[in-house]
This record gives structure tokens, C-alpha cells and sequence, in this order.
């Protein structure tokens, strides 16, 4: 009979991320562990390389860690299989993210809607089946992502994973410029902005610092399935010439907004930003 001795592994108590050169050794050594038992049993163990190992072979072009596969959304799909491995995904269109959504692996699996969940991360994958409306002129871009997991996973923990979550995290705490205007003239009850404001995360909140030099009143137009309403700032009451004034309202799927002034005045400042729902 054959004797093995297991030598017990100690793992760091600081941050995975302090140890990641420490924790990239153990895993070594526990693929060689593995490859030793498997051989009694004749099972085949891959071999696993350092991060060092698969930067070298990222930057030599012999390793891609991702694909980007664009999709035009003129017609509906439902269920379109996509052959691709990964675990992880982003995606990115100019329209809207309503509806839009893939199922992994088999079309008996729940839909993920890009809407609620984006990024997707840790969620292994050979198939995607993609579903969406149609939406005239619009693209989808999926960002497909392979080898998060590959490395530094200790205790269902990896470091890649923190990594993507910190970047996703920052991403969704930045917000997004939607309007930008300085000094111009304004035209009482007619709309300040060229072209209405589209959300591009939704449900969001556009928050809205203006001020002009003249008293009148603040507006906003919101239009939804062809149907416009026209709603007031600040209760309805007159601002304050030469006053910095921020609000914030509600923005949802298939919404556009403008701005309006009362009467005849100077707009100072206007700035508009996306706020993700989640961290309003």
C-alpha cells in the first residue's frame, strides 16, 4: 500500500490581494498534490500555470482572456444561441437595455436581463442564448470574459473577482453626464436642450444644478409613448435670479426629458447627471 503525506497549508490572514503571489504558490502546490493522487487512479489533471505564466502568454498574444461580439438589434431575437466559453460578460448598446438579456448554457435557464445585472461575472459558460426587441439602428456589444477563475481562489474568493467587483463597483458610483450648458440665451417656454435626454441605465435619477438672472419658473418635459408632460420645479415657484438651484427626479425605461424657462432669460449654468438607482 501506497503512504501519502498531506503537509497542512497555512493560509495568510492578511488580504487575499496582499498575498496573491503567496496564494498563486498554494494553488500550485495543490495541482501538484492532485496530478500525484490522480496518476494512482490514471485521472488526467491540466496543467496550471502562474499569473505570471498567463501574462506572459496574454502579452504574447498565445492566451486572449476575452471576445467582443456586436449584434445588430433591427429584428427581435429570442434564444439565440451564442457558442462561447467565459465567466464573465458585459454589455453595451446604444439603445435600451430594456428587455435585452441571455440565458446560459440551455434555454430551459432563467433570463438575465442586462437591465438589473451588469456585469455578469462567475457564472461558467460554454452557450449563451440571447433575447431582445427590436430596436431600428440599434447595436448590442457583449464583452465576453474568460480565465477570472483560473487563479488565486481560496475559500470561493478570488482575487479577479474583487478586482472586477471594485472596477464594476467604481463604475456604478461614477455618474454620467447627460447635459452640460453655460451661458446662453433662452427662450421663454421652449425647450433649452438641442435634443431630449434618453437614460442609459434605468430606472435612474437625473440630478439637475441650474440657475439663471432672471425670477421665473423651472420646468421639465417628460415624454413617454408619444405623450408629453410638462412638470414644475421648486413647487412651482419662481427661482431666484442669479441662484445655484439642484433638483433630482425619477427617470424610467422609454422616458425622455427637456428643460424649459418661463420667460425670457440668461440661463447661467444648466448640468445634468445619470445617478444609478441603486446608490441614489
Amino acid at each position: 500500500m501506497l503512504e501519502h503525506t498531506i503537509t497542512p497549508i497555512d493560509i495568510p490572514k492578511q488580504g487575499l490581494l496582499d498575498h496573491l503571489t503567496r496564494v498563486d504558490e498554494l494553488l500550485i502546490m495543490n495541482m501538484q498534490l492532485i496530478k500525484s493522487l490522480g496518476a494512482l487512479v490514471q485521472i488526467q489533471v491540466p496543467e496550471v500555470g502562474t499569473l505570471a505564466d498567463q501574462r506572459r502568454r496574454a502579452e504574447t498574444g498565445e492566451w486572449v482572456s476575452y471576445d467582443i461580439k456586436t449584434f445588430a438589434l433591427d429584428s427581435a431575437r429570442t434564444d439565440y444561441e451564442i457558442v462561447c466559453e467565459g465567466d464573465f460578460i458585459h454589455a453595451w448598446t446604444d439603445g435600451d437595455y430594456n428587455g435585452i438579456g441571455v440565458k446560459f448554457n440551455h434555454t430551459n435557464n432563467p433570463l438575465a436581463y442586462f437591465q438589473r445585472r451588469n456585469p455578469i461575472w462567475g457564472l461558467k459558460f460554454w452557450k449563451l442564448y440571447l433575447t431582445h426587441g427590436a430596436q431600428a439602428g440599434k447595436t448590442l456589444d457583449l464583452l465576453i470574459g474568460r480565465g477570472a477563475y483560473l487563479h488565486a481562489e481560496v475559500g470561493g474568493l478570488s482575487a479577479l473577482d474583487v478586482a472586477l467587483s471594485t472596477r464594476a463597483e467604481k463604475a456604478q458610483l461614477t455618474p454620467l453626464e447627460k447635459a452640460n450648458e453655460h451661458n446662453t440665451a433662452e427662450i421663454a417656454d421652449t425647450d433649452i436642450l438641442a435634443a431630449a435626454l434618453s437614460p442609459t441605465n434605468t430606472p435612474c435619477l437625473f440630478r439637475v444644478m441650474v440657475a439663471f438672472d432672471t425670477t421665473g419658473i423651472f420646468r421639465a418635459t417628460i415624454t413617454k409613448a408619444a405623450n408629453t408632460q410638462t412638470v414644475a420645479f421648486n413647487s412651482g415657484n419662481n427661482l431666484v435670479a442669479n441662484a445655484i438651484y439642484i433638483f433630482d427626479h425619477l427617470v424610467h425605461s422609454g422616458d425622455t426629458v427637456n428643460y424649459r424657462y418661463s420667460v425670457n432669460a440668461q440661463l447661467l449654468v444648466l448640468r445634468v447627471q445619470e445617478i444609478v438607482g441603486g446608490i441614489q
